[in-house]
């Protein structure tokens, strides 16, 4: 094969002789960000060729195109294997012997593979579906949880808890995973005291009182409400009085195409920010336009005074012309031109306010590149600079010297709890829709002959059954942790599955009232939507519910170490005698000594903590390295305590789970074909038949466990409850 020079070009070369256009879809569904990879490529009508380059570019932002992802082409296309190896040469550099090792071990048994097809066949059938309120409740979610920064919802906004610190020692308690702190508003110095949530005024906060020079940082786990932060701030200064305005410019680098690399071009990534806030200006701030003459004349007089005095006294005077061209110049050089209109604004208006937001959505090489804009930009002008950064970014820029630990404030923004906030918005929304004729209007369009007013029924339960009242609330708050957004794409995904049976819903919640039952919602129901969707089996890919029992996708063994690392990080951050937090390296160690190779082990801790079930304090994002510390997030310690122990998440983990015998697999097919033609009489005799295989494989590991010496204390057999579930 002849190689093109570049090696995105050999890539896309590559996989054009490799797949069709369905192939390669299905090919990257067995990736860990699978959702957002399909989700993001081209619809059906592009060539094969616009897809693979789109997807070349979400592998790489990723961090996919890696020996794993060399490794899993040779899986599918094993003739292939010397043209992949080529072309994985220029990618990793990883020697054929290794890519061949990685290839054996990634390489799922065909007869695994059928089986598994064979099992995920069936699908709903929507016109039976139990949520016939699909639709209109699709609509009312994007309502609720989505037009976040439309007028409606400027009451919402508040529901954000602030607290402020000029120092570093808060971050030492960051935990991206915590959503019970109170709400607090702190300056430098005062105490730690509760305040009212509604007084909370964000201009006070971040510029006390007055926008001053200089950059102010808000620092906070992904989710947490940082933009929504920033979106109260612009309200603040949009109310108050004339007298005291200031021009105020946001930038929001969410969709930025240099948010996830690693190496990117810094002049033309500032060069681009630098013109988006000039033409905001331009647009919003009409008679302090930067781009209009009389306005450049007073931003550059300095210039064209030295200009003029410069020449000769027997130089004739320089025309308009002339100074038009220096002016120009300037225009050319958008950093310079911004910086200058920046200082022109801070002399004539008194205040200029500039917000660059999701700067924590990138790398932290990005982080940096922004942080170093926004400081030149504050150090020339007087303008006030303030950017979101992750909390570990911070931390190690004021210990590793990039950060100015004089920063006037550092906000860090604790997510408030989930259900106060889900139910803030549930309730906003069915008073607009009921006390507001237009969009009342508009909803009752888009209902287009459903019961609108059964749609607020639902409305109703879910803010008071799925919100408030455990234990579906409980596994939101545990699974989203601090992200508040995670939280809100679940309550979306329950209320819009097709195994949410609506009419059982209405008979048990009218049961319920005045019965004193905590929820017509078990977690078993709760599960099932979620994890289903609106499929008749569970895939891992496309839910945001993990298989700890799935086995590793790129290894023939290791079925119980998600578990066993889970234990081992519980009970560490329980056990006085140990540190809540472990290295990558330690936990390595002591799976090494119950007879797990490291390789297996480093593989399951990033998956784990690409699934947040595990954090880590040195470096927000898996993968992590030997030395970082983790530890075991409040996700994690749900899955092992409460959602394991879940009949129902067993039953959908059956049919998504590897097998690696192929007595195995035929066994189950057999029992998958014998059953009733009932889809849940074959699911139920799956997974009780894939319940006793997995329970003799685990007595088969605590054997190996205990070959190695004596069984440590924080292994726990996870099979035996699981099995009892389905005797």
């Amino acid at each position: 094969m002849n190689l093109p020079t570049s090696k995105e070009r050999a890539l896309e070369a590559l996989l054009q002789s490799l797949f069709i256009d369905r192939e390669f879809r299905r090919f990257l569904g067995r990736f860990p960000q699978a959702d957002e990879l399909l989700s993001s490529l081209p619809s059906t009508p592009a060539s094969l060729a616009v897809l693979i380059e789109n997807a070349i570019a979400m592998l790489k932002r990723h961090g996919l195109v890696d020996h794993e992802f060399f490794a899993a082409l040779v899986g599918e296309r094993p003739r292939r294997r010397e043209d992949i190896e080529a072309v994985a040469l220029l990618w990793t550099s990883v020697p054929t012997q290794q890519l061949a090792v990685a290839e054996r071990k990634s390489r799922t048994p065909s007869y695994a593979r059928s089986l598994h097809q064979l099992l995920s066949m069936t699908k709903v059938d929507t016109s039976s579906s139990k949520n016939y309120l699909t639709r209109p409740i699709r609509r009312l979610m994007r309502l609720c949880f989505h037009d976040l920064t439309d007028e409606r919802h400027q009451d919402m906004l508040r529901a954000c808890y602030v607290r402020s610190s000029a120092t570093d020692t808060h971050l030492a308690e960051l935990e991206p995973f915590s959503a019970s702190t109170l709400p607090s508003a702190l300056r430098d110095g005062d105490e730690v005291d509760p305040v009212d949530r509604t007084s909370v005024d964000p201009v006070d906060a971040i510029f006390h009182g007055e926008p001053r020079k200089g950059v102010s940082l808000v620092v906070g786990p992904p989710g947490s409400g940082k933009s929504t932060f920033f979106a109260m701030l612009k309200l603040q200064v949009e109310r108050r009085p004339e007298e005291h305005k200031a021009i105020y410019l946001h930038v929001d680098l969410i969709n930025n195409t240099q948010l996830h690399s690693s190496n990117f071009d810094h002049d033309r990534l500032i060069d681009a920010i630098c013109k988006d806030l000039l033409d905001q200006a331009e647009t919003h701030y009409s008679k302090m336009s930067p781009f209009q003459n009389s306005v450049l004349r007073k931003v550059f007089a300095g210039e064209l005074r030295r200009f003029r005095s410069a020449r000769s006294p027997d130089s004739p005077p320089p025309s308009p012309q002339d100074e038009d061209e220096i002016i120009l110049k300037h225009l050319d050089r958008r950093k310079e031109h911004l910086k200058a209109w920046l200082g022109f604004v801070a002399r004539e208006v008194g205040s200029a306010i500039v917000v660059l937001d999701n700067v924590d959505q990138g790398t932290v090489a990005f982080e940096k590149v922004i942080y170093q804009l926004a400081a030149d930009l504050a150090h020339k002008t007087d303008a006030s600079i303030a950017i979101s950064m992750r909390g570990t970014t911070f931390e190690r820029g004021v210990t590793g010297g990039f950060l100015d630990v004089r920063l006037p404030t550092v906000l860090q923004i604790d997510p408030p709890p989930f259900a106060e906030v889900a139910t803030a918005r549930v309730e906003y929304i069915r008073n607009e829709l009921r006390g507001d004729k237009h969009l009342g209007a508009q909803f009752v369009r888009d209902m287009r002959g459903f019961d609108h007013e059964r749609v607020l029924d639902f409305v109703e339960i879910l803010a008071g059954t799925v919100l408030n009242r455990p234990p579906a609330r409980e596994c939101i708050s545990a699974l989203g942790g601090g992200n508040i957004r995670e939280a809100l794409k679940l309550v979306e995904r329950y209320s819009t599955s097709a195994h949410t049976d609506i009419n059982k819903l209405f008979r048990d919640y009218d049961a319920s009232q005045g019965r004193g039952w905590s929820s017509p919602i078990t977690l078993d129901s709760f599960l099932r939507s979620v994890m289903k969707g609106e499929n008749w089996v569970y895939n891992e890919a496309r839910a945001p519910i993990v298989n700890l029992l799935r086995g590793a996708k790129n290894t023939m063994e290791a079925r119980f170490a998600s578990v066993r690392v889970l234990q081992y990080l519980d009970w560490a951050s329980q056990n006085a005698s140990c540190m809540t937090d472990a290295s990558v390296s330690a936990i390595v160690d002591t799976m090494k000594q119950i007879g797990y190779e490291p390789g297996v082990v480093e593989r399951t801790v990033n998956f784990l903590g690409r699934e947040r079930l595990i954090v880590s304090y040195d470096r927000l994002e898996a993968p992590w390295a030997s030395e970082d510390r983790v530890r075991i997030g409040s996700s994690g310690r749900y899955y092992i305590h409460e959602i394991l122990r879940s009949r129902e998440y067993f039953l959908a983990c059956s049919f998504d789970i590897l097998l690696y015998s192929e007595k195995d697999a035929v066994s189950l097919e057999r029992v998958y074909r014998r059953s009733s033609t009932k889809g849940w009489r074959k699911a139920e005799n799956v997974a009780r038949r894939c319940a006793d295989m997995l329970a003799e494989e685990e007595r088969k590991e605590l054997r190996t466990i205990a070959t190695h010496g004596e069984s440590p204390v924080w292994i726990l057999p996870v099979m035996p409850g699981i099995r009892s579930r389905f005797s």
